[in-house]
Formats: C-alpha cells, structure tokens, sequence
C-alpha cells in the first residue's frame, strides 16, 4: 500500500466518527424527498434515542472483560466516592 493510502486509511480510522456524522448530516440537508428526515422524526417520535442509549450500554456491557468488573468492584473507594 503506497505510504499516502495508508495515511489517508489511518485518518479515516482516527476520525471514524465525526466523518460518519458529518456524512449523515450532510445526507439529511441534500436529501430533496426528505424521506431521511422523516425517518429521523420518526425515530425520535418512537423513543429511538432511548432505545439507541440501552443498546449502547448492552453492547458496552457485553463487550467488558470479566477481570475488569471484578478490579472495579474491588476498588470500594472509587466506587463510594462515584456515589457520593
């Protein structure tokens, strides 16, 4: 792979996020049938951001290591003072 493609593929995996955002934004302003922003107040009508945030957090539950919940449950002071 020529050295500018693997730069160009490694900005796109820094900045994943903010180009899948800026790439739907600009779908939604250039949609002329607005059909995207109508799905978009569809979901938003039907608890889509609610559901999104569960999703999210299953995932993110799914996806931590066993070791990692124990050390967090062990470390008792950080987690009184998350709570306090």
């Amino acid at each position: 792979m020529p050295l500018a493609t693997a730069e160009f593929v490694k900005t796109i995996k820094r900045h994943w996020f903010f180009i899948g955002l800026a790439l739907v934004f600009a779908g939604v302003l250039l949609d002329g049938t607005l059909n995207l922003a109508r799905t978009g107040i569809l979901l938003k009508n039907h608890h889509g951001p609610s559901v999104l945030i569960v999703v999210i957090f299953l995932f993110s539950g799914l996806i931590i290591e066993i070791d990692q919940i124990r050390a967090g449950i062990r470390d008792v002071r950080a987690t009184l003072a998350a709570w306090c």
